[in-house]
C-alpha cells in the first residue's frame, strides 16, 4: 500500500488515531459491533504478527477525523518469499460502519517499496460488525490467512518463472490504461510507453512478476501520459481543443485496494494462460 497517508505505529497510538476510534454514532445503529482496530492488535500479535504501517482516508470533515477508513499492515518473519518480497496481512477497517474488517494478503516489494495486494479470487475474508461471535470470526481470518499465504508465495515464484511475450506485455499495459482511464468518456489518446515503463535496473526482465510490478506502479503512482477532449464555451458557441494530462497517484484506500486486486487477478489469468 502506497501513496496513502502512512504512519508507523511504534506502539504509540498517537501517531495512528484510527485505529482506536471509538465508534461514530452517527452513522451506526445499536447493533453495531464496535472493536477498534487497536484492541484487536492483541489478537494479532499474539498470532506472531507485527504491525508495520497504517494507511488511512483523508476526510473533509473534521467530525469523521479518526473513524474513517484505515488499512493496518502487519507481517511476520517466516512470511518472506525471497530476499525481495515479503507477504502481508492487509486488515481494513472502520468505525463509521462504514465498512467490515477485511483481510487481504498484501506484498511488499522491497527494491522499489511496492506495496500489492492478492485478487479476491484467490483471497477474501470478511467479518461484519455485529453479533457474538466476533473475536472467533477474526482468529479464523488469521488461520485462513495463513493458510492461503504458502499458496500467494507459490504463485509470485510461478510468475517469476514466465517469461512474457510483446503482446502479453501490451496485453497487461492496456488492461491498466482500462482500470485508470476507462471510465472517462473523452480520452482521445493514451501514451501506452509510459505504461509499466522501466524505473529501475532490477526491472530490466520480462517475466510476469516483474512486468506486473511495472504495470502496478503505473497504476497506483500515476505518471501515465493522455489526451483528452475538453470544449472551451463562449456564450453558446463552443470550441473543441485537445489537452494533454497525466493520472495521479491513487490515494483513496479504497480504491488503491480494488484497482490493485483487479490487476493481480489479470496476472494471474496471464500466469494460466
Amino acid at each position: 500500500m502506497s501513496n496513502l497517508s502512512i504512519c508507523t505505529y511504534e506502539k504509540n497510538e498517537s501517531l495512528c488515531p484510527t485505529l482506536t476510534g471509538q465508534r461514530f454514532k452517527k452513522s451506526t445503529t445499536k447493533k453495531y459491533k464496535h472493536i477498534s482496530t487497536s484492541a484487536l492488535m492483541q489478537q494479532f500479535t499474539s498470532n506472531g504478527f507485527e504491525l508495520v504501517g497504517v494507511s488511512a482516508n483523508k476526510v473533509r470533515s473534521d467530525e469523521k477525523r479518526g473513524y474513517q477508513k484505515h488499512v493496518s499492515i502487519l507481517t511476520r518473519e517466516d512470511l518472506k518469499v525471497d530476499e525481495q518480497n515479503q507477504l502481508q496481512l492487509l486488515l481494513t477497517n472502520a468505525h463509521d460502519g462504514s465498512s467490515s474488517l477485511r483481510f487481504n494478503i498484501g506484498i511488499y516489494r522491497f527494491v522499489c517499496a511496492n506495496g500489492m495486494v492478492v485478487g479476491d479470487t484467490l483471497f477474501d475474508y470478511r467479518v461484519k460488525h455485529i453479533g457474538g461471535t466476533f473475536i472467533e470470526k477474526v482468529q479464523q481470518g488469521i488461520e485462513e490467512t495463513l493458510r492461503v499465504m504458502p499458496m500467494v508465495a507459490e504463485r509470485i515464484k510461478a510468475m517469476q518463472q514466465k517469461q512474457l511475450t510483446g503482446e502479453q506485455i501490451n496485453e497487461l499495459c492496456n488492461y491498466v490504461a482500462q482500470l485508470r482511464l476507462g471510465h472517462l468518456d473523452n480520452v482521445v489518446n493514451i501514451d501506452k510507453a509510459t505504461i509499466g515503463s522501466v524505473r529501475r535496473k532490477e526491472d530490466l526482465s520480462d517475466d510476469l512478476y516483474t512486468v506486473f510490478n511495472r504495470c502496478q506502479e503505473s497504476l497506483i503512482r500515476g505518471g501515465t501520459k493522455y489526451q483528452y477532449r475538453t470544449t472551451k464555451w463562449n456564450g453558446m458557441s463552443g470550441v473543441s481543443t485537445i489537452k494533454n494530462g497525466t493520472t495521479r497517484a491513487v490515494r483513496s484506500v479504497k480504491m488503491n485496494l480494488e484497482l490493485n486486486k483487479k490487476l493481480w487477478d489479470a496476472a494471474d489469468r496471464l500466469l494460466a494462460a
